[in-house]
């Protein structure tokens, strides 16, 4: 289905923390960097040379760890950008590090890290071949939350269209399609959210890796 060798697929997560507290990011607010590539090795005098990676998914955010967080979660995020803003606004109380009440009763449990995904973007040519995007998305938030019971937030929009672009309706219904395919559920009409606790998602990697031949 695809020219991919699986074999020699990698996914990489960084997480960086300031020391001193920014008063937005600092101790339990980092920011984080994904990327899934491919890695082929150049001609060396032995047959095997250098690695050389191509990076072909990049995604960014940041991660919350509530019970270390000494801001409000909400303030810092707001004083980050407007689409962060939203991201908080739709999880987190605003006075508060709690999670509004609507998002903990979609939870199988209470959620300790908060993983907002800022921006997602798969190379044009590895997209609508069967999941190679959303797999690498799926390894790459297993490296984040880990063992802890976590939550994923996004806001699944084409930001690479330009405001007032005609087909961004269209758009909008096709990316919702690839996070609702991994699973991702609405909490408001923008902002959407995956239970690390539920099976759904992982059971979604998995097929997806089936089809794949991974």
């Amino acid at each position: 289905m695809t020219d991919i060798d699986w074999d020699d697929v990698y996914v990489e997560s960084e997480i960086s923390t300031p020391v001193r507290d920014s008063g937005q990011t600092g101790p339990g607010i980092s920011w984080w960097h994904g990327r899934g590539l491919t890695r082929t090795y150049g001609e060396g005098s032995d047959g095997a040379g250098e690695p050389v990676d191509r990076t072909i998914l990049r995604m960014n955010g940041i991660v919350v760890d509530r019970w270390t967080a000494r801001n409000c979660v909400y303030e810092a995020l707001d004083a980050i950008s407007v689409d962060y803003e939203k991201l908080a606004a739709a999880v987190f109380e605003t006075d508060s590090n709690d999670l509004r009440k609507e998002v903990e009763d979609l939870l199988e449990m209470p959620a300790a890290r908060v993983v907002f995904i800022d921006r997602a973007s798969l190379e044009p040519r590895f997209r609508g071949r069967g999941g190679i995007g959303r797999v690498l998305i799926g390894h790459i938030l297993s490296q984040l939350m880990g063992d802890v019971d976590s939550v994923a937030v996004t806001y699944p929009h084409p930001f690479e269209l330009e405001h007032g672009d005609p087909s961004v309706d269209i758009e909008v219904r096709k990316v919702r399609q690839v996070w609702e395919s991994i699973g991702f559920t609405p909490v408001d009409d923008d902002v959407w959210i995956m239970d690390s606790a539920s099976t759904a998602h992982s059971k979604a990697i998995a097929s997806f890796e089936g089809r794949l031949g991974i």
